[in-house]
């Protein structure tokens, strides 16, 4: 009698709690867009989403369709796993087409030729000459050799590409071919084979160019067979954007550098190509000929410029471009001999404070440049 009557006191605190959660939810569909509590269907919160980040659609997940919306995706996980897998919409797991090539990328002769393949087709690459007649010189293999097996080679990857991709599908599959990096790779240097091979841009004699140039990413190829390769090359892609920031800063201190380069020493580089001119003169004075003092020749004077100077934007990167390679003894004696005057010529060490310039650069850019 007392464990029916506490079965009682349960069921009748059950369905207060739910009178309440009910009363709750009525009190929150109220004050939106009158959607009823029938039309709290999970499947509707779930794929139609028309009470997310609303009041509404909190309360639901906190009180009705938490569960529901769990179980549900459980569900369609547990159909999506049971469902089989077509590769190309067409394939499914159990086609003996498929099978096939499944059988023939697993096994371990397929894998040794076509590792033996991309090693001879890089080393084609090497030997092969910039063109079939250059006169003296006489190819380690022949030129028309290396077109045939080259064709071979071509056939051979394009054959294992179609079974890479009937057995794991090309893009829709859970493990589709093309979304593996280096799958891609191997797809665009497969891709320029092929073209190259047909010829189709054969009259186009620059595109047909740098199409070939693609065969130099061959290589690419086995790293992406090799763990220890890819890992170095995964490590090295995963630093780049610390290194983007790094680049950023330094064109941060090209450009600052460069405006206050400007300011500083536009045209005080300027000198006299001859004694002529010499301090307290200038520009003036820098005119008519010079005698030269070893073989009496007389060279013409004119106001020229160094190679390295500040008289412009682009110029002041350039030459700090020179200064962070740590070539800049000239450009720091330059700026010490200017004078204030840009039609006055340079007098040695006439303003060394000027050096404190290029020595900041030096310490700030050469840290990260």
């Amino acid at each position: 009698e007392d464990e029916a009557q506490a079965q009682f006191l349960d069921d009748k605190k059950q369905e207060l709690f739910e009178e309440i959660r009910k009363a709750k939810l009525n009190k929150v569909v109220a004050e939106t867009d009158g959607v009823t509590v029938e039309d709290l269907n999970p499947v509707e919160i779930k794929i139609q989403r028309k009470v997310i980040n609303t009041p509404l659609g909190r309360m639901v997940q906190k009180c009705v369709a938490g569960a529901w919306v769990e179980e549900l995706e459980q569900t369609q996980e547990t159909e999506d796993k049971d469902e089989p897998e077509r590769s190309l919409f067409v394939f499914l797991p159990n086609d003996p087409f498929r099978r096939l090539c499944v059988s023939i990328g697993n096994m371990v002769v397929f894998d040794i030729v076509i590792y033996s393949s991309i090693g001879v087709s890089c080393f084609f690459l090497m030997v092969t000459p910039p063109a079939e007649d250059l006169p003296g010189d006489v190819p380690i293999v022949p030129f028309v050799e290396m077109v045939r097996w080259n064709q071979v080679f071509t056939f051979l990857f394009l054959f294992e590409a179609i079974v890479r991709i009937v057995s794991d599908g090309l893009y829709f599959t859970r493990t589709a071919y093309l979304k593996s990096g280096w799958n891609i790779i191997d797809f665009t240097v497969l891709t320029l084979s092929l073209v190259d091979e047909f010829g189709l841009l054969q009259g186009d004699g620059g595109t047909a160019k740098v199409i070939r140039m693609g065969r130099a990413l061959k290589p690419l190829r086995l790293m992406k067979r090799n763990q220890g390769m890819r890992q170095v090359i995964d490590a090295l892609i995963s630093t780049m954007m610390p290194v983007a920031y790094v680049v950023l800063f330094s064109l941060f201190n090209y450009f600052t550098f460069a405006i206050i380069g400007v300011g500083l020493f536009a045209g005080n580089f300027s000198r006299c190509s001859t004694p002529r001119a010499d301090y307290p003169l200038g520009h003036l004075e820098c005119v008519g000929g010079y005698p030269r003092l070893d073989d009496g020749v007389l060279v013409p004077s004119a106001w020229i410029n160094p190679i390295n100077h500040f008289d412009s934007f682009g110029d002041a990167v350039v030459t700090l471009f020179r200064v962070n390679t740590f070539k800049y003894v000239e450009i720091l004696y330059a700026s010490m001999d200017a004078t204030p005057d840009v039609n006055q010529s340079p007098l040695e060490d006439s303003h060394r404070e000027n050096c404190l310039f290029l020595v900041t650069y030096l310490i700030i850019g050469g840290l990260f440049c």
